[in-house]
């Protein structure tokens, strides 16, 4: 149905469900199979995606979610003429995808990946400032759909933010609010894997905060080796720093953070901070094993705004 349109073109996006990351691929494959020009945007909130279809005018999008799906199939959110269908699984187009019929598709169909996250951020945050008001905020992230959004507009917006729901099962242990504050005002150097020399990343936003707040961090980028960024000098890893840390701030997904604590170990740093949604239990434990305090879906931001300190 949407090949035969004018437009050929739908909008793609997938939650960070582990489920999705192979399948969604065979997806994209098969719209473009069917000639239709995909736009993917990657991990993003459905609401996002309706957004995507207002700002590029495209009036077809496709969210793949097993949050809808029965368990061990994946699940499919569609728009249609700019208009949500209710949730349902589409089971069958799934089952489809894995036969040798739809390998036998080929088409012309384009892809092109979209990165529309800070207009829809911007759009988030219009009229949402209160004047002289704080928020106190409870953010679902969709499963970590949204968690990169969320991420922005809590180190944005003032006041308390909580944010639930980031794309893992494992919970997160709790650490109490006594050993944050000891941990932020006793840490002085900090390296900060995943630094972003685009100011509108979170990473970015928090190395220029934590900056302003009197700590000196040291970004670590492998494809900004050498560059400058904020007054300092990126690192290509955490080996390459050649000073003393107290601090290895994470901004990377859960996998890679197991590596970065074990380098965190080698180089006697104090404190592993993983950022919002960055989780991974077995590296923690390896950490504290080590003597190191390990912090985990966190924010420094977030936290030092919260507990008032550093002013």
């Amino acid at each position: 149905m949407i090949a035969k349109t004018a437009s050929r073109k739908i909008v793609v996006a997938s939650d960070r469900r582990d489920l999705n990351r192979t399948h969604v691929h065979l997806a994209i494959g098969g719209l473009q199979g069917a000639d239709c020009d995909v736009v993917f945007l990657g991990c993003a909130p459905y609401p996002m995606l309706n957004y995507a279809c207002r700002a590029l005018d495209i009036p077809y999008a496709l969210m793949m979610t097993s949050a809808e799906a029965e368990e061990g199939t994946i699940g499919f959110r569609l728009t249609i003429d700019n208009t949500p269908s209710a949730s349902f699984e589409l089971k069958s187009l799934f089952e489809a995808s894995r036969t040798a019929n739809f390998d036998a598709i080929s088409g012309t169909g384009r892809l092109a990946e979209v990165d529309l996250r800070h207009g829809y951020l911007r759009w988030l945050m219009h009229g949402a400032r209160p004047s002289g008001k704080p928020l106190a905020v409870l953010w679902n992230a969709g499963n970590g759909a949204s968690t990169d959004i969320v991420t922005s507009l809590a180190t944005t917006l003032p006041g308390r933010h909580v944010v639930i729901n980031q794309g893992t099962e494992t919970p997160c242990r709790p650490i109490d609010d006594n050993a944050i504050r000891e941990i932020l005002t006793s840490v002085q150097t900090i390296a900060l894997v995943g630094a972003s020399a685009n100011p509108h990343r979170p990473s970015h936003e928090v190395m220029a905060f934590l900056q302003d707040k009197g700590y000196r961090v040291i970004p670590i980028n492998p494809g900004l080796a050498g560059q400058i960024l904020l007054g300092e000098t990126v690192h290509a890893s955490l080996a390459e720093i050649g000073t003393a840390v107290d601090m290895i701030d994470i901004f990377r997904n859960g996998n890679d953070a197991g590596p970065l604590v074990d380098h965190a170990i080698a180089i006697d740093a104090r404190v592993v901070w993983m950022q919002l949604g960055v989780i991974n239990t077995e590296a923690a434990a390896r950490g504290e094993a080590a003597g190191l305090t390990v912090v985990m879906d966190r924010c420094q931001k977030i936290e030092i705004v919260r507990l008032g300190l550093k002013p």
